[in-house]
């Protein structure tokens, strides 16, 4: 990587121009866009003199920080909100009161332990990946206030750094394990439909939605049914537009999918005369299927995410499944569409990733047929 002449701007050996700024890089194939960023977050110039600012609380300043700061701004709703909760229930707690140019590294490892031993209110214990997010979202505000000139080097850096080595392998392991214990087999997810229709019809076709199209339940949730295009013709499918989630604590719709995974995903054959059948149920029961309706109406109350997973793990309970929840559907379809011999890149495009790697994450290699592969280099070997 080579530096060239202008703040803030690297060109990278493919290339392309990178912007670095308050510890986050966009790139970007041409040089105008990379300055026009560049100059856009230049040109916040609104902060207080770096003097009284260094002098004044953390209680006084991260706010400040946390509004100023352009690298969250990127963030989705989601994060923006995590990251404005964290502060002011996590770190203005135990470090509120301490000045901002007095901040050392001793205090952020305080601030570690702490979270470490007392946990959320209704939880036993506060997870090491938790502990990670909190600190990194600290980590992410004073590089910022760095930048600005409010601190000459950032204390979180060393504690932080030190924390996470402890647990990267730790927690690469972890990720994947879980993510390979989710997905349930064919077998066992047509067990949880037959189970759950005897129970409840419309836990049961989101059931079956949420595994044919591997959306987030906050994203079908917040679903209308402007947002789906049903084409019953020949190729019977069916796009649906992502571009929201529903916070199930507020109940309100949010902009933007998770992690601003915004996209389109396709459903396909009988997944489409389901979703077909689905309408005209909910139509026949009195229910709005206009536009602006909800796809899913008994999804769009405050909570009703919570009782949805938890009805799933009785149903799972019931048909003999050790672990199920409303994510794991999501883990299915990733695990169930490469079995099925599906490309990577289509089941990336299909599950909105930004990396092929986190795809591959959500695909049990145990659980792939190991017959066949060698026939077709066989066939090629043989003309």
């Amino acid at each position: 990587m080579n530096c060239i002449n202008e703040k803030n701007i690297r060109v990278l050996k493919n290339g392309n121009f990178q912007v670095r700024f308050g510890g986050k890089s966009k790139t970007f194939l041409n040089r105008a866009d990379a300055i026009i960023l560049r100059d856009s977050l230049l040109s916040d110039t609104k902060s207080p003199p770096k003097k009284e600012f260094a002098d004044s609380t953390l209680s006084e300043c991260l706010p400040i920080l946390l509004h100023e700061c352009s690298v969250m701004k990127e963030y989705s709703p989601q994060y923006m909100e995590r990251a404005k909760r964290s502060v002011h229930t996590q770190i203005l707690p135990k470090l509120g009161k301490i000045v901002l140019r007095n901040l050392t590294e001793h205090h952020v490892s305080d601030l570690i332990v702490w979270l470490m031993d007392h946990a959320p209110k209704g939880k036993l214990k506060r997870s090491a990946k938790t502990v990670k997010n909190e600190i990194s979202t600290f980590q992410q505000l004073l590089s910022y206030a760095q930048y600005k000139g409010y601190l000459a080097t950032n204390p979180c850096e060393g504690a932080s750094r030190k924390f996470k080595k402890s647990l990267s392998m730790r927690s690469r392991r972890s990720v994947q394990d879980t993510i390979r214990k989710r997905a349930l087999p064919a077998r066992e997810l047509l067990s949880l439909i037959k189970t759950t229709e005897e129970i409840n019809r419309s836990d049961a076709f989101l059931i079956q939605f949420l595994a044919r199209t591997g959306l987030r339940i906050g994203e079908a949730s917040a679903l209308l049914w402007s947002d789906v295009s049903i084409a019953l013709d020949q190729s019977k499918s069916a796009e649906i537009s992502v571009e929201k989630t529903r916070n199930d604590k507020t109940g309100l719709v949010q902009i933007g999918a998770k992690s601003g995974s915004n996209g389109i995903s396709v459903l396909e054959g009988d997944g489409v005369l389901l979703l077909t059948k689905w309408s005209e149920n909910v139509h026949s029961s009195g229910q709005e299927t206009s536009a602006h309706a909800n796809v899913f109406p008994f999804l769009s109350a405050r909570g009703a995410q919570k009782a949805f997973s938890f009805r799933l793990g009785s149903y799972g309970k019931r048909a003999k499944i050790r672990h199920v929840s409303a994510h794991s559907l999501r883990h299915t379809f990733g695990t169930l569409a490469a079995v099925s011999g599906a490309n990577l890149s289509a089941i990336q495009a299909q599950m909105r990733h930004k990396t092929v790697t986190m795809t591959q994450n959500y695909i049990d290699s145990a659980a792939m047929p190991l017959k066949g592969v060698s026939l077709g280099v066989d066939r090629l070997i043989r003309g």
